[in-house]
């Protein structure tokens, strides 16, 4: 989102980083600092302010003024409302041209803040605004060839921007759904039983401790006891604590949803509806035209939301991993089927944002975990890859078990015909030797299926693989390249990778300026080690 942002004013920006502060605070010296930044220079055991060298104390202050001003600031440029009114502004020199050069130019502007807002996933002009804009420059005169040409073209993309809003609005509208209905199966009633079985636990506790104090006779047996006793505990109260964040985790999710879908709501409702533009006062036969120029109605939100959720959940049942049987038309009836299955599984979309959130891949800031919580409740929904990746680790309350969840995801692979998560895995397992020997070649194989139907994780294994010359030749240039693919599609650990390389100019030329852009792309994403590559950089 900050790469969209326009430069922010230098006394937003924090003396340390010289970036923009999120959370800016008063030091004892006299100047405004982001937290982290002076925590940090504080933390080092350094004494002496960043700006004066002068002695200083610990003592940190919000500057509460700073931050709701950054704040409007960042607001008035990606929010929707401010967006609406840059639209606004920038729509006033289309409606005054004197000439159809001023009209193109006019336009041209509208059609760049069209692009960078959706950029930002907002939407502030559809094709009836632009309808709208058409009116206006026909009635002053200036309505040319090419005039007409560049709002043909305006509305054209706006026309596909409504489109993709509808669709977007519809997806959220159902993994809502999805969710509530995996709510009501994993959690509907499970607290009252396991509190129930929690409760019985401490109570055969308590009664086995009271046995080993009363009867000294029967210590060895009444100590197995209570060891049974404290371990069920254990056991019943983990199983709590997981209910209570998985419970935690669901509500959050439905949340996060229901305000994304008020958003999509209102910029629905923004660009369906006619764009209104304060006018100057003119004659009353000027007015007369001008009012039933633009007497059209507005298209009813409703109904198209209608079509657009039918056609976003045709579109939701294809997937990635539709592979090369599928192509040539060789699936049995039966595969077809548990194929189809497997990939509307509801808890199918829980294990691939779990993924994204542990790993901090599709633009998701790293939160291990939030991860962890939704690709258990995935498992727990009997989504199979969620199930295997809880057997891999030990998650969810299953034993770790190498050779199980190797076994799962040959299983799921096959089954799945090139399933991309279980190939990815596949590539681990036979990179370390987990539930099978190890074995660089096949390591390597399951790599490059899986990068090549998409999967950014196993792209940037492919690159460490070029890199190293594990399974293949050392080649710098295909490891950038992968790198490359991987970081675009989101996932720091690659941004941080390609910054390497242009650090260091290999497998391409170097390029100090991209590689502290790629950097700072990482570090926002939770990787620690960009952060700290990019803070030598700016020393």
């Amino acid at each position: 989102m900050d790469d969209l942002l326009p430069e922010c004013p230098d006394h937003m920006r924090g003396p340390i980083s010289h970036t923009r502060m999120v959370d800016p605070v008063f030091a004892s010296d006299g100047f405004t600092y982001e937290r982290s930044k002076i925590e940090e220079w504080l933390g080092n055991g350094k004494r002496t302010s960043p700006m004066t060298r002068k002695q200083m104390n610990t003592t940190l202050t919000p500057n509460q003024g700073l931050k709701t001003l950054i704040q409007e600031w960042v607001e008035e440029n990606t929010g929707l409302s401010g967006l609406q009114k840059q639209l606004k502004a920038v729509s006033g020199p289309l409606l005054l041209a004197s000439t159809t050069k001023e009209a193109l130019d006019a336009i041209v502007v509208i059609s760049e803040l069209v692009a960078r807002s959706k950029l930002s996933n907002i939407y502030i002009l559809g094709p009836n605004g632009v309808q709208k804009m058409r009116s206006h420059v026909e009635f002053s005169g200036n309505l040319s060839d090419e005039v007409t040409n560049a709002l043909d073209t305006l509305e054209q993309q706006c026309v596909a921007d409504v489109s993709e809003l509808h669709e977007k609005h519809a997806t959220v509208l159902q993994k809502r759904s999805t969710l509530q209905k995996l709510k009501e199966t994993i959690l509907g009633g499970g607290d009252k039983k396991l509190k129930k079985d929690v409760a019985a636990a401490e109570k055969k506790k308590v009664s086995a401790e009271k046995a080993v104090e009363k009867v000294e006779s029967a210590l060895a047996k009444a100590k197995g006891v209570l060891k049974n006793a404290t371990n069920a505990h254990k056991k019943m109260k983990e199983s709590l604590e997981r209910f209570t964040k998985q419970t935690s985790m669901f509500e959050k999710l439905e949340n996060e949803i229901n305000q994304e879908e008020v958003k999509m709501e209102q910029q629905l409702l923004c660009v369906e509806e006619e764009l209104v533009v304060e006018e100057q006062e003119e004659d009353s036969s000027s007015g007369s035209s001008s009012s039933s120029s633009s007497s059209s109605s507005p298209t009813a939100v409703g109904s198209k939301r209608g079509r657009s959720s039918s056609s976003s959940s045709s579109s939701s049942s294809s997937s990635s991993s539709r592979r090369s049987k599928r192509q040539k038309n060789e699936l049995t009836e039966e595969e077809e089927r548990e194929e189809e299955e497997e990939e509307k599984h509801p808890g199918r979309w829980l294990y691939e944002e779990g993924m994204a959130y542990w790993n901090g891949s599709d633009f998701k800031k790293m939160d291990e975990e939030r991860g962890q919580m939704m690709i258990e409740a995935s498992a727990s929904s009997g989504f199979p890859m969620a199930v295997a990746h809880c057997h891999y680790f030990g998650w969810n309350g299953l034993k770790e078990d190498d050779k199980k969840a190797f076994e799962m995801f040959l299983k799921i692979e096959k089954e799945m015909n090139g399933d991309h998560w279980a190939q990815y895995r596949l590539g681990i397992c036979y990179r370390y030797g987990y539930g099978t020997d190890q074995d660089h070649n096949k390591m390597f194989e399951f790599y490059t299926k899986s990068a090549e139907q998409g999967n950014s994780l196993a792209m940037n294994k492919l690159g460490v693989r070029y890199n190293n010359g594990e399974g293949c030749d050392q080649n710098d240039t295909k490891a950038f390249e992968w790198y490359e693919k991987s970081a675009k599609l989101g996932y720091c650990r690659a941004m941080n990778n390609v910054g390497i390389y242009y650090k260091k100019g290999t497998g391409v030329t170097k390029d100090l300026n991209k590689a502290k852009e790629w950097y700072i792309k990482a570090a926002a994403q939770g990787h620690v080690k960009a952060q700290e590559k990019m803070d030598k950089l700016n020393k």
